[in-house]
């Protein structure tokens, strides 16, 4: 068993899967492998029943993504290709308006605590990103962070706000952060637990009942984005989207911006209709 998992990792590894991919995929080929130490000799049906017991759609589907890396690259089988694959269900997250991020990070008196969360917000991070940054990773002549072996396992650049540079600026000179940008007290950096609790802490604050999870500030920014007029393209690049379709499944156009994109279109377009006589629209039907 330990063979096998020590192959899948290295397989992970060399087709350029993120670190946060593989620390989600190999528990799961564990407990497939409690189940059946010779996976080669797993029928569809067991395959299918493992899957069932997963629970819900989404970690279904993880696990599928899992057993098919592994089947694949590991044991060199198809046995997975015959079992289906399945849909998950649409999750519709909420998503905080302007004027709440502005309250929940007003709440924060932790300069780190206030930084952590701006920064996650304002360049629409991964909590997984936002932990793992380091002080190299601040490019502070171009204004941007560079996000190492993101998720599919590529770097990229995100411009840094001005607000949030300057933040960020104030709390370097008090922390003085050595290798990683948010230290954590007992370890080199930050957990995600911690963070967790800092924003769940900063929306009971703000008397906030909606149920805001941390990677529900990259969706509300992203959604901020599209209401104030950027392009789907130019957002898609930012969050590191391969599909567009990705961008367009949680980017929820509320009936303000579908106006607002409406009416700055019809200024564009000029549209010149006959207006009619006052007597004639009062007298119609």
């Amino acid at each position: 068993m330990k063979n096998y998992i020590l192959e899948f990792e290295n397989y992970l590894i060399v087709k350029g899967l993120s670190q946060n991919t593989i620390k989600q995929y190999k528990p799961i080929i564990g407990k497939f492998l409690l189940k059946h130490p010779e996976p080669l000799t797993a029928t569809n049906a067991e395959i299918i029943s493992f899957l069932i017991k997963r629970g819900q759609a989404r970690t279904v589907q993880q696990s599928h993504g899992a057993l098919n890396h592994f089947f694949l690259g590991v044991l060199d089988s198809h046995a997975i290709s015959k079992v289906p694959q399945p849909t998950a269900s649409e999750f519709v997250p909420d998503i905080l308006s302007e004027i709440e991020v502005h309250q929940v990070i007003s709440t924060i008196t932790n300069l780190k605590h206030e930084a952590i969360i701006q920064l996650i917000y304002s360049c629409a991070l991964r909590i997984g990103e936002c932990i793992n940054l380091k002080v190299t990773d601040i490019d502070k002549i171009k204004n941007r962070i560079k996000i190492k072996n993101g998720k599919g396992g590529k770097d990229a650049y995100i411009p840094i706000p001005e607000a949030t540079k300057n933040l960020l600026r104030v709390y370097y000179k008090k922390y003085r952060p050595e290798v990683y940008l948010f230290e954590g007290q007992n370890s080199p950096k930050y957990t995600t637990s911690s963070i967790r609790q800092i924003l769940k802490r900063a929306i009971k604050k703000a008397n906030i009942t909606k149920n805001i999870r941390v990677h529900d500030l990259r969706h509300s920014r992203a959604t901020h984005w599209l209401e104030n007029g950027m392009d789907i393209k130019f957002i898609q690049k930012i969050l590191r989207h391969k599909k567009p379709e990705t961008t367009d499944r949680y980017l929820h156009l509320t009936t303000l911006s579908l106006e607002n994109a409406m009416f700055s279109a019809d200024k564009n377009i000029q549209l010149k209709f006959k207006k009619p006589a006052t007597s004639q629209f009062l007298n119609a039907g």
